[in-house]
């Protein structure tokens, strides 16, 4: 994702104005009633699935949703008319950069209103001690290699199965590899080298980002880091002016 300027969080909202209404007036229930996500982990991405129940005489239509908190992606299957006694399916993806407490909302816009839907997390500090590469700033033209660090805390060895980019921007060279002139074809590693088996208890640099710009704005995108244990998603937030 590049933006030009400031980028806004959450996603895009209707254009015409939100009139607020309870699941209960709408005659919706949603199953779970709300979501409780305790002890997360910062970069480990975490999906919530609720049920969107249409317990009312009248079919209803599920027009979007959305978020404004930046820790909560929803994503609506089933989108459009919504019958007497059919269920929807709306996805949560809960992912945090920072440990803490979070009490957020998704929105579900309906022909009867937008309905508010509440989500609570606790996170802490993931075990394998990656952050997210956030609040860089570069000049145009200046290349950016930030590495990606990762800790074993386990007691077998940790082995890293794929590395990927969600971003063309994004390129990515393995530790001893030229970071110059890296082209689109370094966006994902999916081999097994050895500098991915990482010894209990012990740390090492698994990948680099190949960043260069030569336009202004703010990128955004994430690393996907696969291993045989969890699934890290590291956000990348970088600003070249």
């Amino acid at each position: 994702l590049r933006t030009g300027g400031a980028s806004g969080g959450g996603s895009a909202a209707s254009t015409r104005p939100l009139v607020k209404v309870t699941a209960e007036s709408a005659s919706l229930r949603f199953e779970p009633r709300a979501a409780s996500l305790l002890h997360q982990r910062t970069c480990i991405p975490r999906w919530v699935e609720v049920d969107i129940i249409n317990h009312g005489d009248e079919t209803l239509v599920l027009e979007e949703v959305t978020s404004e908190h930046s820790t909560l992606y929803p994503m609506l299957k089933g989108a459009g008319r919504l019958e007497k006694g059919k269920v929807a399916r709306l996805q949560i993806l809960f992912l945090t950069q920072v440990a803490g407490i979070f009490d957020g909302y998704v929105v579900l816009q309906t022909s009867k209103g937008a309905i508010p839907y509440q989500v609570q997390a606790t996170a802490v500090d993931n075990p394998y001690r990656v952050e997210p590469v956030i609040g860089s700033r570069v000049m145009v033209g200046e290349r950016f290699t930030p590495g990606i660090t990762i800790f074993n805390p386990h007691q077998a060895e940790l082995k890293v199965k794929e590395v990927n980019s969600t971003e063309s921007f994004l390129h990515l060279a393995l530790p001893g590899k030229s970071l110059d002139g890296v082209g689109s074809g370094s966006k994902g590693h999916s081999t097994t080298p050895a500098v991915w088996t990482i010894p209990s208890r012990q740390s090492k640099a698994i990948i680099y980002i190949n960043f260069l710009s030569h336009t202004t704005g703010k990128f955004k995108g994430y690393i996907c880091i696969r291993t045989d244990v969890d699934t890290l998603l590291v956000p990348v937030d970088i600003m070249v002016t």
